[in-house]
């Protein structure tokens, strides 16, 4: 990981191609919480890892409501009835 530009401190992140990548999944069906605290360690970590890449895996129906932060993409995964 020492080819890493500040994401060798991210254990959890997964290099390839000197690319920083982290994945985030909140299943968030019963309110907003978990959420938006997501998008704000989202928003922490690239404002702290300019290089970093960050997908967040959300079942919210209102994650498109929310403002995404620059280098974070969302998938919406299908709601638990």
């Amino acid at each position: 990981m020492g080819k890493s530009r500040g994401c060798r401190y991210l254990h959890w992140v997964t290099m390839s191609s000197n690319v920083c990548r982290a994945l985030f999944y909140s299943h968030d069906t019963l309110g907003l919480g978990h959420l938006r605290r997501t998008l704000l360690l989202c928003a922490g970590l690239g404002e702290r890892f300019q290089d970093l890449s960050i997908l967040v895996l959300t079942g919210s129906a209102m994650a498109h409501a929310f403002r995404i932060p620059r280098g974070v993409d969302y998938v919406k995964l299908p709601s638990v009835a």
